[in-house]
């Protein structure tokens, strides 16, 4: 089967969470497929990611956004002037559509191109668009349009019906139309969450609708399960805050409540906002090197880390609306095979996932949180922070949960399925 995947995110032009779309497109591979990648030059993310794929099979198209629209603005939106705050909702709405429906739109006719001469030596059998941004459901449409290919949208974030959607007005009226318009010429869906899943599947109803995990890639699953009992207790947390959204406050707090100083924890946070973390900081009367914020590293790099890591620290929104977000994050921790700290909401899938699996604490309260860090800094100084247990972490294996994904793939083309033994290493074949 030929295989046609489509992103706005792919490495070395994508944020460090964009770990999905490449490990699909390396799983497909193994798996005996052909596949082509077309994703978005962007520039504006350092080269954190390694794609894995042959250079030749990966073309990237030039994302040529009406900068100067946005720019400008945006400049008026944030201007001191007076006579601008009466017009501010105004400009935001009209910055928002010069950049509808997302900042990398000006990709998607360098992407059509690319499609187009793709299609012409190399047919693909169906295409997967993995979004964020959601500009790539509209590339979907338009070259299955052209190209009559049927296509799978691969939701790692749902459009207008995440919680984290914040469009107003027209311009909800307006993605709202274009995800309908897009989604609907789709042969197939498949989102990371069960409360997504059922989601779409009561607003596509007869339409096949897929629960497809993150999960963790094996290959990084080389932890030493060994402790270290020296040194201050470590708490790593990689990735953005998304305003306070995100917010690591009641872990400070606890930190305060316990009076602990350098010698007794150090809590590193990579990529995350310096100003925001500092602002909580002083808030709590915390310092460096208690806390520190550090600038991204690239994944290569940050595995180790968070290896070597006591917990790591997830971050959830205090919010029911988080109870069906699944954070790509939450399963390379998983993966990383160290206790995990969850602060935030303690109901929904995340908080079951880590309680069921004895894979770590979800807590919201500083005093329960304190009393965590006090189990935790005596295990530390009794011989190291022990490991969740390994069998808990193995169903949530990324290649597992891919094999879902290419199920449906051959459904939606009524091609054969491959021979067991094409199977990835470390993957489960169908009936096991």
């Amino acid at each position: 089967m030929k295989v046609l995947l489509v992103t706005g995110f792919f490495p070395p032009h994508a944020p460090l969470a964009a770990t999905r779309a490449p490990a699909l497109a390396r799983f497909l591979r193994e798996r005996g497929h052909g596949v082509r990648v077309i994703g978005a030059r962007n520039t504006d993310f350092p080269p954190v990611l390694d794609h894995g794929l042959p250079e030749e099979d990966v073309t990237f198209a030039p994302v040529d956004a009406p900068q100067s629209a946005r720019l400008l603005l945006g400049a008026l939106v944030r201007g001191n002037a007076a006579a601008w705050r009466g017009l501010a909702a105004p400009l935001r709405t009209a910055q928002a559509i010069a950049a509808w429906p997302d900042q990398r739109i000006g990709w998607l006719p360098h992407a059509l191109e690319a499609a187009d001469r793709l299609c012409a030596r190399w047919k693909p059998d169906v295409m997967v668009a993995s979004v964020p941004p959601h500009s790539g459901l509209l590339l979907a449409r338009r070259i299955h349009r052209r190209h009559g290919i049927p296509w799978v949208a691969d939701l790692r974030d749902l459009w207008t019906g995440h919680p984290y959607y914040d469009g107003r007005g027209v311009v909800r009226l307006l993605d709202g139309a274009a995800e309908r318009l897009a989604l609907g010429t789709a042969a197939g869906l498949v989102t990371v969450t069960e409360g997504w899943r059922s989601l779409l599947a009561r607003q596509w109803p007869g339409k096949p609708v897929r629960l497809v995990r993150n999960g963790y890639e094996e290959a990084d699953d080389t932890a030493d399960p060994s402790a270290e009992a020296e040194g201050p207790l470590r708490i790593v947390y990689s990735g953005v805050l998304y305003g306070a959204r995100r917010d690591p406050r009641p872990l400070f707090a606890a930190v305060r409540t316990l009076g602990l100083g350098p010698d007794d924890i150090a809590i590193r946070f990579y990529g995350s906002e310096p100003d925001l973390v500092r602002a909580h900081m002083a808030e709590y009367g915390l310092s460096e090197p208690v806390v520190e914020v550090l600038p991204p590293v690239k994944r290569a790099e940050l595995l180790p880390i968070q290896r070597a890591a006591d917990v790591l620290l997830l971050l959830r929104w205090n919010d029911p609306r988080e109870n069906a977000v699944l954070a790509g994050k939450l399963f390379e921790y998983i993966g990383c095979r160290r206790p995990i700290l969850s602060v935030g909401l303690t109901t929904g899938e995340a908080a079951d996932i880590l309680r069921d699996g004895g894979l770590g604490v979800v807590a919201d309260d500083p005093a329960v949180i304190a009393a965590h860090l006090t189990d935790l800094l005596a295990a530390k100084r009794a011989g190291g922070v022990p490991a969740p247990p390994a069998a808990a972490a193995e169903s949530h294996a990324r290649a597992r949960q891919f094999l879902h994904l290419e199920d449906l793939l051959h459904e939606v083309t009524a091609a054969p399925r491959p021979a067991p033994a094409a199977a990835p290493v470390g993957a489960v074949r169908r009936g096991s």
